[in-house]
């Protein structure tokens, strides 16, 4: 509802609002969607951190504060009490830089800007805010969990993943994994097609396996579910070449990943 624009991204008409202007169209922005339509569940704020905070250059903490955060729960809350609101946030991954807080990408899911969302989520928790879950947002690419050792990589990330669920979980906060996509373009160049397919419905696994497995994580969501309208073919995709992130290829037939994704469910379904 509320989106990361930055400082140079917000649009003009927002930019010139008065900070007494921008307060109330916070509040009427988010009283019209929400009496308007009945949400079962509702991203409230959207990609507010980066690094080990808010950055300076997010548009309504520069010009709000942190506390805009807080006030949109609370409005939002107030408009629809019966809809799950939640904080959905990008966690950085990759074998980038060992250094987390800096916003470089790290190796683990636990890391400097995830840690950051968890302490910020705890605080307003604890202070009474209505945020009653996280949305861990999954924009992966493959080689970066390409090791010595992959199983033990895929493996190491889903153990991690599962660690910063229960720590949600801890503090009552459900967990979603939101705008879901995998990148194999830039896998090892001697791998065969069916070897990439291959590699990828295994982190896809990892993944649904975390889900399932944690009883507060409630949903997994891709970002499309076709190659056909992924953002990754488009001008705005900021990591270079894209290849097969989604369940379905072009013409909307099942990669590996949507068999392996339909057979995790059903193992899970079994027991």
């Amino acid at each position: 509802l509320l989106d990361g624009y930055t400082t140079d991204s917000a649009p003009q008409w927002l930019r010139q609002m008065s900070n007494d202007e921008l307060r109330e169209y916070i509040k009427l922005h988010l009283t019209a969607i929400l009496t308007r339509t009945e949400f079962k569940e509702a991203s409230v704020v959207n990609e507010a951190f980066y690094g080990a905070g808010i950055p300076g250059n997010n548009f309504f903490y520069a010009r709000l504060g942190e506390k805009f955060i807080e006030d949109a729960f609370a409005i939002a809350h107030a408009v629809s009490p019966q809809t799950v609101l939640i904080l959905n946030d990008n966690i950085v991954y990759g074998f980038h830089g060992e250094n987390s807080d800096d916003g470089v990408w790290t190796n683990s899911v636990i890391n400097g800007e995830s840690t950051a969302i968890f302490n910020f989520v705890s605080q307003l928790v604890a202070n009474g805010v209505p945020i009653n879950g996280v949305g861990i947002e999954s924009h992966l690419i493959a080689n970066d969990f390409v090791s010595k050792d992959n199983d033990n990589t895929i493996e190491q990330y889903k153990k991690d993943l599962m660690v910063l669920m229960e720590k949600y979980k801890n503090i009552g906060v459900d967990v979603y994994i939101t705008e879901l996509d995998l990148n194999i373009a830039g896998l090892p160049s001697d791998w065969s097609k069916q070897q990439k397919q291959e590699y990828k419905a295994n982190i896809y696994r990892a993944i649904f396996e975390a889900c399932l497995s944690s009883i507060n994580c409630k949903s997994v969501t891709t970002w499309g579910f076709s190659d056909k309208a992924t953002w990754m073919f488009t001008n705005g995709y900021p990591y270079g070449a894209g290849e097969s992130p989604l369940p379905l290829d072009m013409n909307y037939q099942s990669t590996i990943s949507n068999y392996t994704i339909k057979q995790v469910l059903f193992e899970h379904w079994l027991q």
